[in-house]
C-alpha cells in the first residue's frame, strides 16, 4: 500500500540496512522505489518526482534513507492519518507557523517527535524530543521537516515538487507543504511514529539561497497558521519577526552572501514588518560587522 520514495546516495549496504528496517517495521505492503543520485544527477525536487512516477501504490513516501523506525507497524498508522478527510502531508516534524520573514522552520513554534542522533562526531548522542502532555496521535502544522513527507498519491495530482524554481537539496519540505495548505488541505505531525534521524541537515549557503527563493514565490500567502493557531499566538508570532530578521541577515553573512544581497533583502523585509517605517540600513550594516567579526574569530 505504501511507495516508500528515495533519493540515495549511499552505499548498497547502507541502503540494505535502510529496507531490512523497514521490512521488519512497516506492517503493511510496500514498495521501495530508489533513485540512484549516487552521481548527483539529480537535485531532490527532481528525484522525488520520478520516482512517484514510478510509484504503483496509492501512499507516497518520501524519506531520507539514514533513518530507522523504531514504531512496530508504522504503515497501518500512516494510512490511518492520511485517510482522514482533507489531510495533505503527514510528518514527524514541523511548525504550526510560517511569518513573512525567510526562516528556517525551527525557528517559528513546533513540534518534534524524533529521535535526533548525531554521527558527526566520534561519541554519537541522541536526543529524543516529543510532544508533551498530549493525548491526541497529531498535531496540526503548517510546514513538516522533509526528513519524512507522506501524502496520498492522489494529492500528488494536484501538488508535486517544483523543478522549475528551485535545485539542489533544500526547501522542497517548505514549498511542498505551502502547496499543500494553499490547496486548503491540512498538514499534520504524527505523534505515534518515531523515528531516528542519524544526520543534521546542513544550513549552508544553498540552504539560505533556495529558503529565500521559496518565501519569494509564497509572499502573498503569507503568513500561514496551523488549525486552532489562536489570534493570541498569531500576534505573538508576528511579534518575533524582527528578531527573526536580524537573525536572518547573521545568517547570510556566516553563509557568505554578498554584501548587497543581504542589503536587499533586509530592506525588503523591513518594508514587509512595518511599512510606514523608514528603513535603518545601518542596523543591516551593524548586523554584517557584529556577525563577520565573531565568524572571523571562531575561525582564528
Amino acid at each position: 500500500m505504501l511507495s516508500i520514495i528515495v533519493c540515495s546516495n549511499k552505499d548498497d549496504e547502507y541502503f540494505h540496512n535502510f529496507t531490512a528496517n523497514l521490512q521488519d517495521t512497516v506492517g503493511v505492503p510496500f514498495e521501495v522505489i530508489r533513485i540512484d543520485n549516487s552521481k548527483n544527477k539529480h537535485s531532490i525536487f527532481s528525484a522525488y518526482n520520478l520516482g512517484a512516477s514510478r510509484s504503483t501504490m496509492p501512499y507516497l513516501c518520501f524519506v531520507h534513507e539514514d533513518v530507522k523506525f523504531h514504531t512496530k507497524n508504522w504503515g497501518n498508522k500512516l494510512i490511518t492519518h492520511l485517510s482522514v478527510p482533507k489531510t495533505g502531508i503527514v510528518g514527524i516534524a514541523g511548525c504550526t507557523a510560517l511569518t513573512r520573514i525567510p526562516t528556517p522552520w525551527t525557528w517559528n513554534p513546533s513540534f518534534i517527535n524524533i529521535i535526533q542522533s548525531n554521527n558527526n562526531s566520534n561519541k554519537s548522542k541522541k536526543t529524543a524530543k516529543f510532544p508533551k502532555n498530549t493525548n491526541r496521535t497529531r498535531e496540526s502544522i503548517v510546514m513538516l521537516d522533509g526528513v519524512f513527507l507522506c501524502m496520498r498519491k492522489d494529492l500528488f495530482g494536484t501538488i508535486k515538487f517544483d523543478e522549475i524554481i528551485f535545485d539542489d537539496f533544500h526547501a522542497y519540505d517548505f514549498d511542498i507543504c505551502i502547496q499543500s495548505h494553499v490547496q486548503g488541505y491540512n498538514n499534520y505531525m504524527a505523534n505515534d511514529i518515531l523515528i531516528e534521524h542519524f544526520s543534521r541537515g546542513n544550513r549552508d549557503y544553498t540552504y539560505y539561497n533556495n529558503l529565500l527563493k521559496v518565501y519569494k514565490k509564497w509572499e502573498k500567502h503569507l503568513p500561514l497558521y496551523a488549525e486552532n493557531f489562536s489570534e493570541k499566538d498569531r500576534t505573538k508570532a508576528l511579534g518575533k519577526e524582527r528578531m527573526q530578521l536580524d537573525r536572518l541577515i547573521i545568517k547570510l553573512s556566516s553563509t557568505r552572501f554578498d554584501k548587497s544581497e543581504i542589503m536587499r533583502t533586509f530592506a525588503r523585509y523591513s518594508h514587509k514588518i512595518n511599512p510606514q517605517k523608514r528603513i535603518n540600513l545601518n542596523r543591516a550594516k551593524f548586523l554584517l560587522a557584529v556577525s563577520r567579526l565573531f565568524f572571523h574569530n571562531q575561525k582564528g
